[in-house]
């Protein structure tokens, strides 16, 4: 709450609120692709019969990275045809998605505290946070990624 201006959080009650809210949104997709990497990546290691030490270091390049287009990335250059389900308008769609959220909370911190390391309060970017359309966007983005879990593992569960 320290880093709300008194007169906003007079002005909008509730505003302290938005924090933890998007925090747990945001934290929520990241863990989902992580959670889908991980399934690829051991997959593959199984394939191939990767060492330890190299599986050790795959798990090291994705606990080291927070933001979610980067996270995404990740996954697709793992396996391009990851989401051949979706269509290209949902394609599109998803990035603007993941975009904009990494726009707002690039490294996983603006949401997670009101003042950063520096001091400096964190989301100035954003006057008026709209929590449905918040809601709307984080719903489509895990449908998303729920569905190209189910592709994965229920429709094509050989598909390296």
């Amino acid at each position: 709450m320290d880093g709300l201006q008194q007169d906003e959080m007079a002005r909008t009650p509730g505003a302290a609120l938005v924090y933890p809210i998007l925090f747990c949104y945001r934290h929520y997709l990241e863990l989902r692709i992580k959670q889908l990497i991980f399934y690829v990546v051991a997959m593959q290691n199984a394939l191939a019969q990767i060492d330890a030490a190299t599986a050790a270091r795959k798990e090291e390049d994705v606990y080291g990275k927070h933001g979610l287009k980067a996270l995404w990335n990740m996954l697709q250059h793992l396996d391009a045809k990851i989401d051949l389900w979706a269509t290209g308008s949902q394609r599109k769609g998803l990035l603007r998605l993941l975009d904009e959220l990494d726009r707002q909370d690039p490294v996983a911190q603006a949401a997670r505290y009101p003042i950063d390391s520096k001091g400096n309060q964190t989301l100035t970017g954003l006057s008026i946070v709209d929590m449905g359309n918040v809601k709307t966007a984080v719903h489509k983005v895990a449908r998303y990624l729920e569905t190209t879990e189910y592709h994965l593992i229920e429709v094509e569960p050989d598909y390296c």
